[in-house]
């Protein structure tokens, strides 16, 4: 595709998607890529005929060192040569990542998105746009569809999502290279890109690069073809189930609601996974998937479960069964904060006292099962300690054992009443578990006999 050729596409693509109706600014996400820099010029090109403002915004993620000072420089100086204006924001994502206990990727983007947001909110009727592509949307699909994903996820990246529209996904990045260089476009590549270090890359660099020498050559755009056909079949069926949803509610609140079951059974069985669906992300926003297994399993209480039943999901929800109706309700945990712990400062809320403090490893005593007091080797558990809530996908090693287990599967083994699960605090050191306060320690902590100074803590959970 020739670059006149590109830019003809690009208008149309904007123009017949309507992304730029009642929007005076549009807010650019240029990371100093093929992409978002060829994204760049090409809304430079069109911002007088759509008589719009345009700004770069450029978030530096603090992982690439010397290489991401070079792409923040590369846009702003192509921003001063061109007169555009230029926004930029650092932080350090791999910090931020092991305050909330998620991924690089996931950190990323929340605060991307986060700094994005907060430019736009400075300018009235703007959207932000990025540079997503094809070969992004054909990565996405393969990921989802390996991974396992309903209707809602083989869609792939929509087109528009409340203020962040996507310009490119009608294009190739091989197109993006190719206009970039005729245009003698400046561009600085990402090396990580290019490794086998992530899902996303091992489907980028080897399962399509495979996929389309040896079955389909247009691999790439046959996915982007699917995702758009999915994603009319998804909008229609989510359109569907919200009115739907409307007629069998029976009452809701911000933590709960109730369906009416005789109703539900009577839609057919896509509408009812999205009815339930819909509620789901009512009750927790940030909710990202639900496995096949689990759907199944929710399908089988409504239209098989007795009274009583009830399935537990992630994020705190409980669906279950009473009578005629179905119930989804989200627990809340109680409102404390991650604490950092200091050995002599004792840390007291209204749900639980604790308190650690240095003492000679011969005062140890070998604790009794679930004991309120415990012992641990200082030296193992460093300075980096925290108290935090337990979160799903939490892991530990217990006392005695090899082998480690999920902390929701100690609790089942514990036979932890799910409303008090909540409360009880993890102790960490440098995101590994050293104890399920008042429950069990790690075996990695433990005193052993070349322990020289153990750690001695108490918990007390407080009546409610």
């Amino acid at each position: 595709m020739k670059t006149g050729g590109l830019q003809r596409n690009f208008i149309d693509f904007v123009e017949d998607n309507r992304f730029l109706d009642g929007v005076q600014t549009v807010i650019l996400a240029v990371s100093g890529g093929v992409d978002s820099m060829t994204l760049l010029s090409l809304f430079k090109a069109c911002a007088a005929r759509w008589n719009i403002d345009i700004i770069a915004a450029h978030f530096n993620h603090q992982l690439r060192g010397v290489e991401a000072e070079r792409d923040e420089k590369l846009v702003k100086d192509y921003c001063a040569e061109h007169q555009i204006p230029f926004v930029a924001e650092s932080a350090k994502v791999r910090a931020f990542a092991r305050e909330k206990r998620i991924s690089l990727e996931m950190a990323g983007r929340e605060l991307r998105y986060a700094f994005f947001r907060k430019v736009a909110a400075n300018y009235p009727d703007s959207v932000i746009a990025t540079a997503h592509t094809i070969d992004d949307q054909a990565e996405t699909i393969m990921l989802r569809m390996l991974k396992g994903s309903g209707l809602q996820g083989l869609s792939g990246i929509p087109l528009k999502r409340e203020i962040i529209i996507r310009p490119l996904l009608f294009v190739t990045k091989s197109e993006l290279y190719d206009y970039a260089r005729t245009m003698k476009l400046p561009y600085g590549e990402d090396r990580t890109n290019f490794l086998i270090d992530c899902d996303r890359n091992v489907i980028r660099n080897r399962i399509l690069p495979e996929v389309k020498q040896r079955l389909n050559p247009q691999i790439v755009t046959t996915l982007a073809a699917l995702a758009q056909n999915l994603a009319e079949a998804h909008q229609f069926i989510a359109d569907t189930a919200s009115q739907a949803l409307m007629t069998l509610i029976v009452n809701t609140d911000t933590n709960q609601i109730v369906l009416e079951i005789s109703g539900l059974k009577t839609y057919f069985i896509g509408i009812e996974k999205e009815i339930i669906w819909q509620c789901l992300q009512q009750l927790a926003s940030d909710i990202q998937t639900l496995s096949h297994k689990r759907m199944n399993s929710l399908l089988k209480l409504v239209n098989n479960g007795q009274s009583g039943r009830q399935v537990l999901l992630s994020h705190g929800i409980t669906v279950m069964i009473d009578r005629e109706r179905l119930i989804l309700r989200r627990e809340q945990k109680d409102d404390w904060p991650e604490t950092a712990i200091r050995p002599g400062q004792p840390v007291e809320n209204e749900y639980f006292y604790f308190n650690s403090e240095p003492v000679d490893v011969a005062r140890y005593q070998r604790q009794a099962h679930r004991s309120a007091t415990e012992f641990v080797d200082i030296d193992r558990v460093g300075e980096n300690l925290y108290l935090r809530h337990w979160q799903h996908g939490d892991k530990m090693t217990p006392l005695g054992m090899q082998q480690s287990r999920k902390i929701s599967d100690l609790f089942v083994d514990l036979k932890i009443p799910r409303h008090r699960k909540n409360n009880i605090p993890i102790l960490t050191s440098d995101d590994k578990i050293v104890w399920l306060c008042g429950l069990i320690i790690s075996e990695e902590f433990k005193i052993t006999s070349t322990t020289k100074t153990a750690l001695k803590l108490n918990y007390k959970e407080k009546q409610s």
